[in-house]
């Protein structure tokens, strides 16, 4: 018998989604986060505040699902240089994300809040 998809859920996430990460780490595994990259010509740069060059921005948005409602929340964004590549470290709820400006950076859930706080960042 052949497996049915069907569309959840839908959100805009305004610039292209590039990346999604479930975190692994109890008690938020019903917390994930989209990163997305888009260029954009002639427009201000997040990081260098130069104009007339290509900037290539995005954001990390932070999402929680509840499976038994099926209801999605959109937690928090972060507007960052655009997102390469992010990842959850396996056993603590940290987020590690590397952005177009040759920048790890990391991030922590926070317990009371549930989102994002920025730990370290570090040029590469």
């Amino acid at each position: 018998m052949p497996s049915v998809i069907s569309t959840l859920h839908t959100f805009d996430t305004v610039y292209s989604a590039d990346s999604v990460e479930w975190c692994p780490h109890p008690p938020y595994q019903h917390l994930f986060v989209c990163g997305t990259y888009q260029l954009a010509d002639g427009e201000e740069s997040l990081t260098s505040g130069n104009s007339g060059t290509t900037t290539r921005k995005g954001r990390i948005m932070l999402f929680s699902y509840d499976p038994q409602h099926d209801s999605l929340a959109h937690k928090q964004t972060i507007d960052t240089p655009a997102i390469l590549d992010q990842k959850w470290h396996p056993k603590t709820a940290q987020l590690a994300v590397v952005t177009a400006s040759g920048e790890l950076q990391l991030y922590a859930v926070r317990e009371d809040t549930q989102q994002l706080s920025h730990v370290e960042s570090l040029r590469i």
